[in-house]
C-alpha cells in the first residue's frame, strides 16, 4: 500500500507473511530530511512480526548525505533487532554505495585507547621538559641583561612613564598580602620553637630562632613566592593580552623593542619593590614571633 506524503517524499510498504518490502521514493536530501525522517518512522511501525526486510532503492529520485544517514541508521536498527535485510539497488547504485559507506563508518572499529602512562614514563617526560624550562629561563635572563645595557645607551626606548604605576601595583597593592604571609610565618616559627625548645628550658633561644630562620631563609622566600604568584601572574597576563590585541606587533612596527619597552620597567620595578616588601615582612615576622612567645611563656617584650 502507498501513503502519499507532502513534499514528494514517501516510503511505500508491502508485506508478505513475515517479510516486509520498503520502497522509499522521492528526494531524500537535506531539504526534505524532516519529511523523510517522518516517513521512515511511520514505515518502521509496520515492522512488527517481520523477520526479513527488503529495501528497494530503485524509486529514489536523489539522495545526499543526510538521506543516506537516515536509511543507514534504519538498516542498523533492523540488524540490531535481529532482522534479515536485503538491499535492492536497481538503478541507484550510488545510493546503495553511499548508504553502505555511512554504515561502515558507524560500525567501524573504534580507535584504540592510548596505553596508560607508567610512572617511569611520567618521570621521563618531566626530565625532558625540564631542559626546555631551564633553556627558557636562561634565554630570558640573557635578553634581560642585554636589554638593560641597550636601555642605558638609549633611555628613550624604555617606557619610563609606566614605572610609577608598576611600583604601585607590585608594591603598595601587594603589601597587605606579603605582610600577612610573613606575619603568619613568624607566628608559626614562634609556636614551633616554643613547643620544641621549651621542653629543654631553652625558651630564651626562640627569638634568635625567629630571626635566623626568617631573616636568612623564609622571609625572602615567602615574599618572592607571594609576589610571583600575585604580581608575576598579573604582569604575564597583561603582556599576553597585549600580544593578543597585536600591541606587541605595533611596537615592532614603530621601531621599538618590545623587550626593552615592556620587560625592562617591570623587572626594574620588581628589583626596587621586593627588597622593601621583604624588609617589612621581616619586621612583621618578628611581631608574630613576639606574639607567640609572650602568650605561651613568661618572656617580656623587652627580653624578646
Amino acid at each position: 500500500m502507498a501513503r502519499p506524503r507532502t513534499m514528494g517524499v514517501v516510503v511505500r510498504t508491502e508485506r508478505e507473511d513475515d517479510q516486509l518490502r520498503l520502497a522509499p521514493a522521492g528526494p531524500f536530501d537535506l531539504a526534505h530530511a524532516t519529511a523523510a525522517a517522518q516517513e521512515i518512522a511511520t514505515a518502521e511501525k509496520a515492522l512488527n512480526g517481520c523477520r526479513a526486510v527488503e529495501l528497494d532503492l530503485s524509486n529514489l529520485e536523489r539522495i545526499d548525505g543526510s538521506g543516506a544517514v537516515l536509511l543507514a541508521r534504519l538498516l542498523d536498527r533492523l540488524v540490531a533487532g535481529g532482522r534479515t535485510i536485503r538491499v535492492v539497488e536497481g538503478r541507484n547504485r550510488e545510493a546503495s554505495n553511499l548508504i553502505a559507506l555511512y554504515r561502515q563508518r558507524r560500525s567501524g572499529p573504534s580507535p584504540a585507547a592510548p596505553p596508560p602512562i607508567t610512572p617511569l614514563a611520567r618521570l621521563g617526560a618531566v626530565v625532558v621538559g625540564t631542559s626546555g624550562v631551564v633553556n627558557s629561563a636562561l634565554d630570558f635572563t640573557g635578553h634581560s641583561a642585554t636589554a638593560l645595557v641597550k636601555a642605558a645607551r638609549a633611555p628613550g626606548s624604555v617606557d619610563w612613564r609606566s614605572l610609577p604605576r608598576l611600583l604601585q601595583a607590585i608594591g603598595a597593592d601587594g603589601l597587605l598580602v606579603t605582610s600577612a604571609a610573613n606575619l603568619v610565618v613568624g607566628l608559626i616559627i614562634g609556636l614551633l620553637g616554643e613547643s620544641q625548645l621549651g621542653r629543654f628550658g631553652a625558651t630564651a633561644y626562640v627569638p634568635e630562632l625567629v630571626v635566623v630562620a626568617h631573616f636568612r631563609e623564609l622571609g625572602p622566600l615567602v615574599t618572592a613566592i607571594v609576589v610571583a604568584g600575585r604580581s608575576g601572574a598579573g604582569l604575564a597576563s597583561e603582556i599576553a593580552t597585549m600580544t593578543v590585541s597585536e600591541e606587541i606587533d605595533a611596537l615592532r612596527a614603530m621601531g621599538f623593542s618590545p623587550f626593552r619597552w615592556l620587560v625592562v620597567p617591570r623587572c626594574l620595578a620588581l628589583v626596587l619593590v621586593v627588597p622593601v616588601l621583604t624588609w617589612i615582612g621581616d619586621v612583621l615576622a618578628l611581631v608574630g614571633g613576639l606574639a607567640a612567645t609572650t602568650v605561651l611563656t613568661n618572656m617580656t617584650t623587652r627580653a624578646y
